[in-house]
């Protein structure tokens, strides 16, 4: 019950109806999010990332037929929009990241910005 409360209330809590399962990993060199996102149009998301905040919404159709349903016995697969934020580690290229969609998984990186170099101040004596 507690990891059912801290995932609708948790930093990456939901916003609308539904909430894709999300892995959020690092490499050296990038930042890589990956949301399980099958049987969504990729024409119906919109992925932001607004300094640390990366936000993705989305809408999967409901394509049950249940015109001529006279008992539903099991519904697990959600339908509807949703609204997915995750707050990212800082210092990331977001104008250099990617998105792609392949097998039912949404796949973003976004590539980390080189350190910045120290500023070295030289004074004569």
């Amino acid at each position: 019950m507690l990891e059912n409360v801290l995932h609708q209330h948790g930093p990456s809590a939901q916003q609308a109806g539904w909430c894709p399962a999300a892995d959020l990993y690092e490499t050296e060199g990038e930042v890589v999010i990956m949301l399980e996102v099958a049987g969504i149009d990729p024409e119906l998301l919109e992925i932001t990332l607004e300094d640390t905040l990366l936000r993705v919404l989305g809408r999967r159709s409901d394509i049950t037929p249940r015109r001529s349903c006279v008992a539903l016995h099991q519904m697990e697969i959600e339908y509807g929009s949703f609204e997915r934020l995750l707050t990212l580690p800082g210092n990331l290229d977001g104008d250099a990241a990617e998105a792609s969609l392949e097998n039912g998984f949404l796949e973003i990186r976004i590539p980390k910005k080189p350190p910045a170099k120290g500023r070295v101040v030289i004074t004569s004596s």
